[in-house]
């Protein structure tokens, strides 16, 4: 599980089983996984949102250009427009074998 700012230098607000993100581009960051599922099919849940500042909807989606491995998780956040935006709040939760 991991909570990172998603805007300008990413950082990571607080993780579990999280080495670090990966910043791929406007909107688009891989989550880095510290100990491997045993398979890529395990459960995820994403949420984004661009904080009490900028009202504006908000959306997440993923796996995006990748599928999922054992080990990392490509997602974006995109503007109520479907356009790839940077987010100020990103969480993502994964749940599976270990």
């Amino acid at each position: 599980a991991v909570s990172f700012n998603g805007t300008g230098t990413i950082a990571i607000r607080d993780s579990y089983n999280v080495t670090g993100i990966t910043d791929n581009g406007t909107g688009d960051y891989t989550v880095n996984i510290t100990t491997d599922f045993s398979s890529a099919d395990y459960r995820f849940n994403i949420n984004c949102g661009r904080g009490a500042a900028a009202a504006q909807v908000m959306n997440s989606d993923g796996p995006y250009t990748s599928d999922p491995t054992a080990g990392a998780f490509r997602l974006v956040t995109t503007d109520s427009g479907n356009v790839l935006t940077d987010a100020e709040y990103v969480s993502a939760s994964f749940s599976g074998d270990q």
